[in-house]
């Protein structure tokens, strides 16, 4: 029989998750299913969890992210590694990309209902990136990774106030809106080199690069409409030499998916990537502040067995 571990963060959405994991606990009681659990404390605290969980397995372990992105990009690098553990999903962030990008209920009953009932039949192997920094430090993602302009805008989200202010709401994913038009008239482009599958590529006037394992970011953004998490390969998107003004207009229409209509909006896809900059570049992955470029990324196929829903199953 599976252990069921729960990794808690009770920060998520202003301190949404704890309510979340009383409504799970309550579930698992009324089931009487054994699991244990575990509180995250500070940044990078559910990477060594997981860690520790998988190192010491004796068989298959169940660890589910309880949680926003942040913590299940936290999660899936304490894990990946080891083979016997599979990733479970219940969504408590403000953004919510996992879920929305693979399909993952965001009703925390009905979540944790389908890892306890489909654990062993419905998983999904799935994509997963690899970043490699100053030739040693790896960062793995699942949704997307990306550097420049919306790395920065990320990163001032992350810091501000008003998102815990806005997470009360349920609009904690409007500040990224708010960054977005103050880091406009500051941010300066960049000439940007890519190398995608051995072709290179330059472009002179780079707001951001957005490598992308599945269609979503930045609570609900279509950045990448096409991508998809099996199918052997990123969704690489370029904004460059595009005027001020003219960002803001890609940006809204980002949440629909048209901005690869857009001229200045390059779509190229590949395996394996290398990402330099005329001047360092912050980067992100899944949302999290990882460092600066020049970096490598490489695709690792199918290395991460996810608990999917059936709509996953059925769209084979």
């Amino acid at each position: 029989m599976n252990t069921f571990h729960f990794i808690v963060n009770p920060q998520a959405k202003n301190g949404y998750g704890l309510r979340i994991w009383d409504e799970v606990k309550a579930e698992l009681i009324q089931r009487n299913i054994e699991y244990q659990v575990y509180f995250t404390q500070f940044s990078g605290h559910a990477s060594e969890i997981a860690n520790e969980i998988a190192k010491v397995s004796t068989g298959e372990e169940v660890v589910v992210a309880v949680g926003g992105d942040g913590t299940i990009h936290e999660v899936i690098n304490g894990i990946l590694h080891y083979s016997s553990t599979i990733l479970g999903i219940i969504p408590c962030g403000s953004g919510n990309d996992f879920a929305r990008g693979f399909q993952l209920s965001e009703e925390p009953v009905l979540a944790l209902r389908h890892i306890i009932e489909h654990h062993k039949q419905r998983r999904e192997y799935i994509d997963v990136g690899k970043i490699t920094m100053n030739g040693k430090t790896e960062i793995f993602f699942a949704n997307n990774m990306g550097a420049g302009f919306d790395a920065e805008v990320a990163s001032a989200a992350n810091k501000s106030k008003f998102k815990s202010l806005l997470n009360r709401f349920s609009l904690g994913s409007l500040v990224y809106g708010m960054f977005l038009i103050k880091n406009l008239f500051t941010f300066q482009c960049r000439r940007v080199d890519l190398i995608v599958d051995d072709k290179p590529y330059s472009f002179p006037g780079t707001w951001f690069i957005t490598v992308a394992n599945q269609p979503f970011y930045g609570g609900g953004m279509i950045i990448a409409p096409d991508a998809d998490a099996t199918d052997g390969k990123f969704n690489i998107v370029v904004v460059n030499n595009l005027a001020k003004l003219k960002l803001l207009a890609v940006f809204v229409s980002v949440f629909w998916g048209g901005h690869v209509k857009f001229k200045e909006v390059t779509i190229l896809s590949g395996k394996r990537i290398t990402i330099s900059a005329a001047h360092s570049l912050l980067v992100h992955a899944d949302g999290e502040i990882c460092g600066e470029t020049p970096l490598k990324l490489e695709l690792l196929p199918k290395a991460l067995p996810v608990i999917a829903t059936s709509k996953q199953i059925m769209k084979k």
